[in-house]
């Protein structure tokens, strides 16, 4: 096994000039955690701002970023004893918590007071290996490469925080998705379609519209020439949407947002 790998660091916050491409150690990984070997890692635009220097990240210098990581198990740790194999193509879930905690226990990991995000507050995957804990490890779906599996990670969990944990969506409500083209938006609209509500969406262009519908948005509203709340209104009957997820942002409360 190398020593040494390859991989992207910033040693200076700023703009991509910042970026180095540069030999570092391959990380060391504890009993509980596993080495992956990276195939595909996305850019999210939390890597943009942890680059920049984001005040509500406090990270050590130099640093890789990466949040959203697919690749092939190489090592397991000692304490490992899972059904996951050195060799097994698999994906991260970048949200990393104790496990523990009442939090955790609760499903809850998000107010763990340990927890982080791959790529922000530890070291990412815009490198050969990442060291990551074993329970964030997924085996990769037969029918998705490894390019498709590192898109959605990080954008996912902001959806379902979303949409689930802090909404909860119910069986016949009706919410409108703010974004359908971003991220955040394309798997809000899944999560809530499979959660049985009426999805609304908008997008900024005309042929975004097919897209949003495949993913199963029941109407789509293009707010580049057409009035939102208006037709909002007019395919709820004047009712209004049960919940507004504007694309990209966690709301802090479900609100139930009428249209008028």
């Amino acid at each position: 096994m190398p020593t040494i790998m390859k991989a992207v660091t910033f040693h200076k916050h700023g703009g991509p000039e910042k970026l180095i491409y540069e030999d570092v150690a391959i990380p060391q990984i504890g009993p509980d955690e596993m080495l992956v070997r990276v195939k595909a890692c996305a850019l999210n635009h939390l890597d943009i701002w942890i680059r920049q220097g984001i005040p509500s990240y406090t990270i050590s210098l130099p640093h890789i970023s990466g949040c959203d990581v697919s690749g092939v198990i190489d090592t397991v740790g000692s304490a490992y004893s899972g059904h996951l194999v050195p060799g097994q193509s698999v994906f991260v879930m970048p949200g990393i918590s104790c496990g523990n905690c009442d939090e955790c226990l609760i499903g809850k990991e998000n107010r763990c007071a340990h927890f982080h995000i791959l790529g922000a507050q530890r070291h990412g995957g815009y490198a050969e290996y990442v060291a990551v804990p074993a329970g964030n490890v997924l085996p990769l779906p037969a029918n998705l490469t490894f390019e498709q599996a590192a898109a959605f990670p990080l954008v996912s969990v902001t959806a379902w925080h979303m949409v689930k944990t802090l909404a909860d969506v119910q069986p016949g409500e009706t919410v409108l998705v703010m974004g359908a083209g971003s991220g955040v938006g394309s798997m809000a609209i899944q999560m809530a379609n499979l959660l049985g509500a009426r999805v609304l969406s908008t997008v900024g262009a005309e042929d975004k519209k097919e897209k949003a519908t495949m993913l199963g948005a029941d109407a789509v509203i293009n707010h580049s020439v057409e009035n939102v709340w208006e037709r909002v209104t007019a395919l709820t009957h004047g009712h209004g949407v049960a919940l507004l997820t504007p694309a990209g942002q966690a709301v802090e409360e479900p609100p139930r947002i009428g249209s008028s």
